[in-house]
């Protein structure tokens, strides 16, 4: 199935969810086959989803086809196709209105509004991402949130639940600093290692294991215009990406291969979609992570 959860803390809100595909003929889908289960619809509009992912790329269709112009009518079509569904597709949507944060469930043949906290998914994952927010350190809430979920995630019990946590949460505009819209989380990355050291003219070097000893690494990139969302991973050990671009390939992802780096993807990216791209890659020496943008300086 999945799971996605959602939290409203005073005018912030942070939704988190996972990509993992769970066919129930054929079993687990293999990660690379793992699709967006939160698309930002627009920088103040996201959908979540769980169930079969067929309905949620009808209500995508829709949208960007222009038959969904406002959150009503999203909130309606949803509700059709959970019932289309005989209620084992799920929706969560979040909005902003005015910088107001707004969380809307629909399940159980019926739209929930108001809503404080909620999720979707896997009723077993969520009782367990409970047990990890509740017992973990005191910690901002937004952060105790990933850190359960990254939990829930590591519990190779919960089979329906994996693969990457794709986290989204408000910011502010740049320039006035008071509007508040979604964006894809880049930062608080964690999935590196393990690390080796390499000695050379008196100088330890910190490197990530090589492929053959076990490493791995993953540099998270988004979309630099929130007016066109889009999200992407590189795999360092691997040389390949794997973007999520809704509006045009709706939830799923594609694959690029054959690539020497996470800045080289990066670039690729502009090239064919056409817009820039921000993220965090691992620097030469593999050691640690470092700011990157496509904008070049002149």
């Amino acid at each position: 199935m999945t799971l996605v959860v959602a939290k409203i803390i005073k005018d912030d809100i942070q939704i988190i969810s996972d990509t993992k595909i769970t066919d129930i003929y054929l079993g687990t889908e293999h990660p690379l086959k793992g699709q967006l289960k939160t698309i930002i619809l627009t920088p103040f509009i996201t959908l979540s989803f769980s169930g079969n992912p067929e309905y949620a790329k009808d209500i995508l269709k829709l949208f960007y086809s222009g038959k969904i112009l406002n959150i009503q009518t999203l909130l309606i079509k949803c509700l059709e196709k959970n019932k289309e569904s005989k209620d084992q597709t799920h929706f969560l949507i979040c909005s902003y209105t005015q910088n107001i944060p707004s969380i809307f469930k629909i399940s159980n043949y019926q739209i929930e509004q108001n809503l404080k906290n909620a999720w979707i998914g896997d009723k077993i994952g969520f009782n367990k991402y409970q047990e990890y927010y509740h017992t973990s350190e005191s910690i901002p809430d937004f952060e105790r949130m990933e850190n359960a979920f990254n939990s829930v995630i590591k519990n190779n019990a919960i089979e329906t639940i994996g693969d990457f946590t794709i986290r989204v949460q408000n910011e502010t505009d740049s320039i006035t600093n008071s509007i508040k819209f979604f964006n894809y989380q880049i930062n608080r990355i964690n999935l590196f290692g393990p690390y080796e050291f390499e000695s050379n003219d008196n100088v330890v070097i910190i490197k990530a294991a090589t492929a053959n000893k076990g490493g791995y690494g993953i540099s998270f990139l988004r979309s630099l215009n929130p007016q066109i969302p889009a999200f992407a991973i590189f795999f360092n050990v691997g040389k390949f990406g794997l973007l999520f671009f809704p509006l045009k390939y709706y939830s799923n992802g594609k694959i690029y291969k054959n690539l020497k780096n996470g800045e080289e993807f990066a670039f690729k990216i502009k090239s064919e979609i056409g817009f820039d791209v921000q993220g965090l890659i691992p620097d030469e020496n593999n050691s640690l992570y470092k700011n990157f943008v496509t904008i070049q300086p002149f």
